[in-house]
């Protein structure tokens, strides 16, 4: 096909300039091939974010979707916009962990799992329900979901600060923390009926002055979530042992991922302000081992990084392996989203897309103290916002439905 005005393309939907009678304009040829083959595209991703901040949990009972605010009618009004027929129609979905499924050591061998030694309920029942109503209304109308397991981050003890916020991790405890996301993935799996494919170690884990020079949590870091600082080396290290661990508890068909840096420019090239420098891609790549374990390419999409390096020098020696976007931002909920998905998909050549949290609740965002009045959500223009105990659908949610829609799983 040839058309004769500016055109935009995404997912085979043309967008063309309109050409009023009498004008004259520039005019320039394009040629719309829907027949070339860009990449894979395993789909457009949902996320149900619940416990994000929280140092107690039996202080504050952390709900940053909130659905704890709604009515189970509400609820199902939710899923439905999402899963439904006429929702979002997602095919991938991402389930976080927290730091409270496992408050002391099950046991010794990160190979033998106790299964009685972990709590994947109290902490998650929103994911939970959001993940498996999803499930069930997309196979109502005959389709699949994809399940990435996250560990936002792994419990208090297997840091060396021995805190929840704690920055580092105790070597002694590496296998555990294996141990520890493969549980979760696990239990996704044979007890909630979740068909996981891949499990992501970290959450934009690069920089170690996120934390305290001491990489403790004073108060005053009240802004600081779950996460655990993972250097390059961590993370090769990682690829190379949860292999068998996962192995040996029974998950031999889940993937591993080399965790979410905060944006595709991390991946290949990260500069802490101390000048200490992480080559995340490169140093899997170089080590035979990690590489080959490796099943998906993941990293968050912020700060408009759109650099393709990373995944380019991976997928240079494995072409087969696919990259996704796990957290990109819902800005001010503008058009400028859409730009943002264009880029990430067509210069980083990514194959599955998920945005930040769908579902938000602002006072959940605002709770933490001090200061009461601060803001800790780094991203709130969510699609469907839960305020006041009432259900907002906002511009993003019609931004974002354009191209769900349209960029189904298995398309091209």
């Amino acid at each position: 096909m040839i058309v004769n005005f500016k055109v935009g393309i995404l997912f085979g939907v043309a967008a063309a300039s309109v050409v009023l009678a009498g004008e004259s304009l520039p005019t320039a040829q394009t040629t719309v091939d829907f027949g070339k083959k860009l990449q894979a595209w395993d789909g457009f991703g949902v996320h149900y974010v619940e416990v994000r901040h929280t140092r107690d949990y039996k202080v504050w009972r952390e709900d940053y979707g909130g659905f704890k605010y709604l009515t189970p009618e509400q609820r199902e009004q939710v899923i439905r916009l999402v899963f439904g027929p006429d929702g979002l129609k997602p095919g991938l979905v991402k389930a976080w962990s927290d730091p409270y499924h496992e408050l002391v050591n099950d046991n010794d061998d990160p190979y033998t799992m106790n299964p009685a030694g972990f709590d994947h309920r109290t902490t998650t029942q929103w994911v939970r329900y959001f993940c498996k109503r999803g499930l069930e209304e997309t196979r109502k109308r005959g389709d699949d979901l994809t399940f990435l397991a996250g560990l936002h981050a792994p419990p208090a003890w297997v840091r060396r600060q021995k805190i929840v916020q704690g920055r580092d991790l105790d070597p002694a405890m590496k296998l555990e923390v294996a141990e520890y996301i493969a549980s979760w993935a696990k239990y996704l799996r044979d007890v909630e009926g979740l068909p996981v494919k891949y499990i992501s170690p970290m959450n934009e884990a690069e920089d170690k002055f996120r934390w305290p020079e001491d990489g403790g949590d004073p108060v005053s870091y009240y802004k600081s979530e779950h996460n655990l600082w993972w250097p390059d080396h961590q993370v090769v290290d990682f690829l190379r042992y949860a292999r068998e661990v996962l192995d040996r508890l029974g998950l031999k068909e889940v993937g591993l991922t080399n965790g979410e840096p905060n944006s595709w420019g991390a991946l290949f090239d990260f500069k802490a302000k101390d000048g200490t420098g992480f080559e995340y891609a490169r140093r899997i790549r170089e080590d035979p081992v990690a590489f080959k374990n490796l099943a998906l390419i993941t990293s968050h999409g912020f700060r408009k990084s759109y650099d393709p390096r990373g995944a380019d020098l991976l997928r240079e020696a494995r072409p087969e392996l696919h990259a996704w976007t796990t957290s990109y931002t819902w800005g001010d909920m503008s058009l400028d989203f859409l730009e943002d998905t264009r880029n990430l998909i067509y210069k980083v050549k990514c194959n599955g897309m998920i945005p930040w949290a769908t579902v938000h609740n602002d006072y959940e965002s605002d709770k933490l103290s001090p200061p009461a009045t601060v803001r800790v959500s780094s991203n709130p223009n969510s699609p469907i916002k839960t305020n006041n105990k009432q259900i907002q659908i906002t511009k993003a949610y019609h931004h974002y439905k354009q191209v769900s829609r349209a960029g189904q799983p298995k398309m091209a």
